[in-house]
């Protein structure tokens, strides 16, 4: 079964979640695993830092926590408690913010960011959700499902977003202080 919606604000315009069956080939045993698939079309992929700057309010890096699944509109969504360690650029609220993605963990996500894991830092270019124009649902969402770079182990930060954006694919640690003017 599929189900589509639209989600214009946060940058996706249509989402299909639908159910498959495997059959458990290790144990042989012919059961069978549910798996989900999320599947969303964004409105545009980004060719630079400074478009993805353009459509985001703020630039951070920080820290993934607790997260929680809910769903929206019957689509699974996941909100992350995001500790901020340093504002790289734009306006921030709060030192805590809660960052909203499309899925879940375990899902197969092909068109959407991969969600944050707790404990990980990341890079990334947000700004707020609104379910409807106007309201102020306090939680953010990765712009574009493109603005999210995962920290590797020499410091830099790589792409985890979805798509096949013009973006770097790796952000190197001494070009942080350039994201405030990309």
């Amino acid at each position: 079964m599929r189900k589509f919606i639209t989600l214009a604000s946060a940058s996706v315009v249509l989402l299909s979640g639908c159910g498959t069956a495997a059959v458990d080939s290790a144990t042989n045993s012919g059961h069978e695993k549910a798996t989900s698939t999320l599947h969303a079309s964004r409105v545009k992929d980004y060719n630079s830092l400074a478009e993805l700057r353009g459509d985001s309010t703020a630039i951070i890096r920080g820290t993934a926590g607790a997260s929680t699944v809910q769903k929206i509109n019957q689509i699974p969504a996941t909100t992350t408690s995001v500790r901020v360690s340093s504002k790289l650029w734009g306006s921030l609220p709060a030192k805590n913010i809660s960052v909203l993605q499309i899925g879940q963990a375990g899902m197969a996500l092909h068109d959407t960011s991969q969600i944050l894991q707790h404990g990980q830092e990341y890079l990334l270019y947000v700004k707020p959700f609104h379910l409807t124009p106007g309201d102020n649902t306090g939680r953010y969402i990765i712009t574009g499902s493109q603005g999210i770079f995962k920290k590797d182990g020499t410091g830099g930060y790589t792409f985890a977003g979805a798509g096949e954006p013009a973006l770097p694919k790796r952000i190197a640690a001494t070009e942080m202080n350039k994201l405030s003017r990309a």
